[in-house]
């Protein structure tokens, strides 16, 4: 499964993870966490296409992460606020408890980056069924492909290769 990891870091490290359909996966906080062991974290839900966070420039983690996935780093072109990742959380998380902020922020920036990226995805679940679609996202996400056609195209002669 390829997933979207919203990542904050600070005193405690958190993670949210999400499916390319929005659905929260993960969320989960350290006090102190090793590197090995929140790269298992984020590997027993699936491979990233997408490593967020809430912070313009993106944090040392996020932009570490996304490289060791060789995910796409996506954040804001400015810094969200308390407020807005409030409203963002608030919006999407129904009945989901957030212990503190830091699950809060990582929260608010898979779902930012889900919301960036929610059309496109849209538009590739209509055009190709999953899990082929999964792989769609992710050349395109990566600019592996010059557009969506393409990228259909590709992965159903691997699929068909494959067989």
């Amino acid at each position: 499964m390829k997933t979207i990891v919203g990542v904050d870091s600070g005193r405690s490290c958190s993670i949210a993870i999400l499916s390319l359909n929005g659905d929260l996966l993960v969320l989960r906080s350290w006090p102190n966490v090793s590197k090995p062991e929140l790269l298992d974290s984020i590997l027993e839900q699936g491979t990233p296409v997408i490593v967020a966070c809430d912070v313009s420039p993106p944090t040392k983690l996020a932009k570490k992460l996304a490289s060791a996935f060789n995910a796409k780093l996506v954040y804001p072109s400015k810094s969200l606020s308390c407020s807005r990742k409030d409203k963002l959380v608030r919006s999407f998380a129904r009945g989901i408890k957030v212990r503190n902020e830091h699950e809060r922020d990582a929260l608010a920036s898979a779902i930012y980056a889900f919301r960036k990226y929610r059309r496109l995805f849209s538009k590739i679940d209509k055009l190709i069924s999953s899990p082929l679609s999964e792989e769609v996202k992710k050349l395109v996400l990566k600019r592996e492909v010059p557009n969506v056609k393409e990228g259909i195209r590709r992965v159903r002669r691997e699929f068909y290769e494959a067989k």
